[in-house]
């Protein structure tokens, strides 16, 4: 059995809510990722937290050139496809990252009515 949405718990309030729970169904959790990383507006961190290295050269070498929007939109749809690729423990980990992880508290997955402390919800919380 794997887990259908993972939850996110912040000491305070999700932006934008007025909830301290945000909870994503898995299925969506690399277009979240994508959409937190686009978010991003300091350039270093955006660089330091993309999938990979080779995604976080060619964003240098972007950054530091007059790169063409249509350069742009290629490397967008490549940290798309890489978002994609991970597994939803590595996104649900990434989300963290991408999300001030100094203020979530605990991340649950969940099946059902029951809580789970991993995607394959081998351990009910």
């Amino acid at each position: 059995m794997k887990a259908r949405d993972v939850s996110f718990f912040k000491k305070n309030a999700w932006k934008g809510t007025y909830s301290s729970i945000l909870t994503i169904p898995v299925e969506s959790l690399s277009d979240k990722c994508f959409g937190a990383w686009l978010d991003i507006e300091d350039t270093n961190f955006a660089e330091a937290t993309l999938p990979d290295e080779k995604l976080a050269g060619r964003f240098r070498e972007l950054v530091d050139s007059d790169a063409e929007q249509a350069e742009w939109d290629e490397f967008y749809a490549s940290v798309g496809k890489a978002f994609s690729a991970m597994s939803v423990d590595e996104l649900a980990s990434k989300f963290v990252e991408l999300n001030d992880p100094a203020t979530i508290r605990r991340v649950l997955w969940g099946y059902g009515d029951k809580w789970y402390l991993d995607s394959d919800c081998e351990y009910e919380f």
